[in-house]
C-alpha cells in the first residue's frame, strides 16, 4: 500500500481527489462521477519492486520509481498546465 503521506507531501496532489481502484491510485479534478482523471496514475510495487507510474486513464508509461516519492514527483510533474483543484460535480465539470 502507498503511504498516505507520501502523496500528501504534494501540494498540487492535495487540491484534487484521490481515487484507488484496484489497488491503483489516480487522481480527479472533479468529486463527482465520472471521473475527470488527471496526471496519472500509481500502481503498486511490482515484481521488480518498483512502482509504475502511468498517464491518465493509464495511457503510456510515465516511469517506474523506487519510492512511492518519487512516483507521486512523476504525477505531479505530469500534471496539466491549467489544472486546478477539484471542482464540485462530474467530469463534466472541469
Amino acid at each position: 500500500m502507498l503511504r498516505e503521506t507520501a502523496r500528501a507531501a504534494q501540494p498540487w496532489l492535495r487540491l484534487l481527489l484521490p481515487q484507488v481502484s484496484h489497488g491503483v491510485i489516480y487522481f480527479s479534478g472533479c468529486t463527482g462521477l465520472p471521473a475527470a482523471h488527471v496526471g496519472g496514475q500509481v500502481r503498486p510495487r511490482g515484481a521488480d519492486g518498483l512502482f509504475l507510474v502511468r498517464g491518465p486513464k493509464g495511457v503510456g508509461v510515465l516511469g517506474r520509481t523506487p519510492t512511492p516519492e518519487e512516483a507521486f514527483e512523476l504525477v505531479v510533474a505530469n500534471l496539466p498546465e491549467d489544472c486546478g483543484p477539484a471542482v464540485l460535480g462530474g467530469a463534466d465539470r472541469v
